[in-house]
């Protein structure tokens, strides 16, 4: 995220617990959050100078509970056709850490919610 930063370091905030990922989260949850962070860099809250990106995780029993909320830019309008980008992050990532996502298109901005069962090793 740090290309993304503003001069004060205020547009992003990224709170949660040190976790270890295990293999098919590394890279799923890497493309997911450029391809976010690309998509806000040029639509979202990202895209003007007041916009806030939060991303935050907590673990739920066994399963990880990633969110990406943007606030504070341009408003959001619910896209008319499904690109890459939105499929990557509603079902490819989902489907390859073996969890469930959801995103909304909300007027004050973009959130998008993953929840991924830790593997039992």
């Amino acid at each position: 995220m740090a290309p993304y930063r503003n001069e004060t370091d205020s547009n992003i905030r990224i709170e949660g617990p040190e976790i270890d990922l295990w293999e098919q989260a590394g890279l799923a949850l890497a493309m997911a959050l450029h391809e976010l962070a690309t998509n806000a860099s040029k639509y979202g809250a990202l895209s003007n100078e007041n916009g806030i990106v939060t991303i935050h995780w907590h673990l739920d029993r066994e399963a990880l509970v990633l969110n990406w909320e943007e606030r504070n830019g341009p408003p959001m309008i619910t896209p008319t056709r499904s690109s890459f980008g939105t499929r990557l992050v509603k079902s490819l990532t989902p489907m390859e850490v073996g969890g469930e996502a959801t995103l909304a298109f909300q007027k004050e901005g973009l959130r998008w919610t993953l929840r991924a069962p830790i593997p039992q090793h």
